[in-house]
């Protein structure tokens, strides 16, 4: 076996030497290949990461806007509500027959000869 070894030999011509040079520039061009895949898949990565995370806080954002809308929406609801009311209420005032009621019942105003009677279950009436 010895003797099999001796009997290769590499041939070192110009040939062999361009084919391994060629070899080499090929392996070099594949690593600059695989290299430059891996960079522009990495530079996709971070593009397609950076959108998506600014459209989950885009949708984040408007359903807290939508939310808000709504409970202002409900606020504006109560105030209209509220302020119908209230003008109802003034108008109630403006008229004297209501007006002298109010004054009655509230505060036990009494017309000259009337006596008001104040019953137990009226004291809480007092409070308000």
């Amino acid at each position: 076996m010895a003797d099999n070894k001796s009997k290769i030999k590499f041939l070192d011509n110009d040939f062999m030497r361009a084919n391994k040079n060629g070899q080499k520039a090929d392996q070099r061009l594949a690593r600059i290949h695989r290299r430059r895949l891996i960079g522009l898949t990495a530079v996709l990565a971070i593009i397609i990461i950076f959108f998506s995370v600014q459209l989950i806080s885009t949708k984040v954002k408007v359903a807290r806007y939508k939310q808000e809308t709504t409970v202002e929406q409900t606020k504006l609801e109560k105030a209209k509500t509220e302020q119908k009311d209230l003008k109802f209420q003034v108008e109630q005032l403006n008229d004297n027959d209501y007006l002298l009621k109010l004054i009655r019942e509230k505060y036990y105003f009494s017309k000259k000869g009337e006596t008001v009677y104040s019953f137990p279950s009226d004291k809480t009436n007092l409070k308000n």
